[in-house]
């Protein structure tokens, strides 16, 4: 199968992607998180096409995603008005709202839960989609399941190029930092996974408390696949950096090019320079790091390095999305 290249700018492109989701297609597409997945929901074989092209269980549900939240209610059950007037407030945007489904969304697409999610993505090229198309598509992370997420273009391409229909281009505004997951079908609401949106927000805006999953803790799930060991640490930045440095000298004497770095802006001012270390972002653009580091990941494994260490950022706004996402990818966390 050959993977056609639309890019968005060019006049017909979301027609054609939209003629190849009725023909049974399945078209990646971007959002203002990364890169997705989809297909018509309503069809049977393009759904399981993307669990193939993904090598992902058909146990996992792919999610709903449309151009506006009043067309999607009606495949969620027993939506309270206060998560109506919060869908008004956030979306479109980078909130996933999962809900007890209606009949009319197949089990296949739900891997047979009861429950759909639904994203409303604030993305220009998808809307476009989404409107050409004229009903929801079911849609994941177009990425090989347990690889990083794909933020742009060349990545998807790089992993699915010739087992999708096609790729429809826009990388102006893909953040690389996954949608915030919200559980509504039960009181308190749970929020599965933090994301730009956080639960204080969300907390603030519905008057009650918001739990993080069944533990208190937020669920992750294992977002890298790679060979490399990541171990990252976490506390104060001159502690931290401190802690790399020992940890770098430690590991690295036996096997000098086998271990690699990952510092943000600033760091080597505190440690100096260190063979094998890479900047992954701006302490400035937080919403930039999460991409940077899989991307240094990623050259790290090509370059044949075993074991990477890197420092966090603050967990405060958008830092927590970030660090949610580098943390799904880390073997070992260390406090410093």
């Amino acid at each position: 199968m050959k993977t056609e290249i639309l890019n968005f700018s060019e006049q017909g492109s979301v027609q054609r992607a939209a003629e190849l989701l009725r023909k049974g297609g399945i078209v990646a597409f971007p959002t203002e998180t990364v890169y997705g997945l989809g297909c018509d929901f309503l069809n049977e074989d393009a759904v399981r096409r993307i669990f193939e092209a993904k090598e992902r269980s058909f146990s996992k549900p792919l999610a709903l995603h449309a151009a506006d939240f009043a067309s999607v209610q009606q495949y969620m059950k027993n939506l309270p008005e206060d998560i109506k007037a919060l869908a008004s407030k956030y979306l479109p945007g980078p909130l996933m709202i999962i809900a007890e489904k209606t009949d009319k969304v197949p089990d296949f697409v739900t891997g047979g839960i009861k429950k759909v999610g639904v994203r409303i993505p604030s993305c220009d090229a998808f809307s476009a989609l989404a409107k050409a198309f004229g009903k929801p598509i079911a849609a994941t992370s177009a990425n090989k399941s347990g690889a990083p997420a794909p933020s742009c273009s060349s990545q998807v391409i790089a992993a699915l190029d010739g087992m999708i229909d096609a790729v429809l281009v826009d990388d102006s505004g893909t953040a690389g930092v996954a949608s915030t997951i919200l559980d509504v079908s039960s009181r308190p609401l749970r929020v599965l996974r933090t994301g730009f949106l956080k639960a204080s927000d969300i907390a603030e805006s519905i008057g009650e408390g918001v739990l993080l999953s069944d533990d208190g803790s937020v669920v992750r799930t294992d977002e890298s696949s790679s060979r490399v060991k990541v171990i990252l640490v976490e506390g104060e930045r001159p502690k931290a950096l401190k802690k790399i440095k020992a940890l770098y000298e430690k590991l690295s004497a036996n096997e000098p090019d086998s271990v690699g770095i990952l510092l943000t802006d600033g760091g080597e001012e505190h440690i100096g320079h260190l063979p094998n270390s890479k900047f992954m972002g701006s302490r400035n653009e937080p919403e930039r790091i999460a991409d940077g580091f899989f991307a240094c990941i990623r050259a790290f494994e090509k370059a044949g390095f075993k074991t990477v260490i890197s420092e966090g950022i603050e967990r405060k706004g958008t830092g927590w999305a970030v660090m949610d996402r580098i943390s799904s990818a880390a073997s070992e966390i260390i406090k410093a």
